[in-house]
């Protein structure tokens, strides 16, 4: 133990300097094993605690507007937005009602849990991952009348593939 180890053993009590510095057997200095990964558009964090083994994966876009949970990719206008009006093209397909998605994502048992009733998303419009397996970005208009905004989907299919083979399957290992 070097003396600046040894300052801040006594900075931070005798009791918990064994833990803080690693020195009792068989703890690790973080029970977190973490690893990150980037591809496209698209970033996955890995999170694999070292003693009980469990996996928790977070699959999200660079800019924090979009993430993936188990078969639904989520992408948030703000917790105030009301989108249940909201329009989506896929790759300026078809336009597709966001109402209509409802009983798919039902089916699915995607967590649609708002706080307002008058908000029941939250204002996160949520799209099955079924539909977007070979999309390249959705065209996303809030409510009618509204101008659409533009969500990048490059390399969500690869990440969302690998993260699988990394040890992200089932699909409840992704969290929000």
């Amino acid at each position: 133990m070097s003396s600046i180890d040894a300052r801040r053993c006594i900075a931070i009590g005798l009791g918990l300097c064994a833990a803080a510095l690693n020195a009792a057997p068989g703890f690790a200095a973080s029970g977190i094993e973490r690893r990150v990964f980037a591809l496209g558009d698209w970033h996955l964090n890995i999170s694999k605690d070292r003693f009980s083994g469990d996996v928790r994966c977070r699959l999200h876009a660079r800019n924090g507007r979009s993430l993936y949970v188990a078969d639904a990719v989520g992408i948030r206008f703000g917790r105030r937005a009301d989108v249940m009006g909201a329009t989506l093209k896929i790759d300026g397909g078809q336009p597709v009602r966001y109402r209509d998605l409802l009983p798919e994502l039902a089916r699915l048992r995607v967590a649609i849990d708002g706080r307002d009733m008058d908000r029941p998303t939250g204002g996160v419009v949520w799209i099955p991952s079924s539909l977007l397996e070979s999309a390249k970005r959705v065209a996303i208009s809030p409510r009618p009348g509204a101008h659409p905004r533009y969500f990048s989907l490059r390399g969500f299919v690869a990440l969302r593939e690998s993260a699988r083979a990394l040890g992200c399957a089932p699909e409840g290992r992704f969290v929000r």
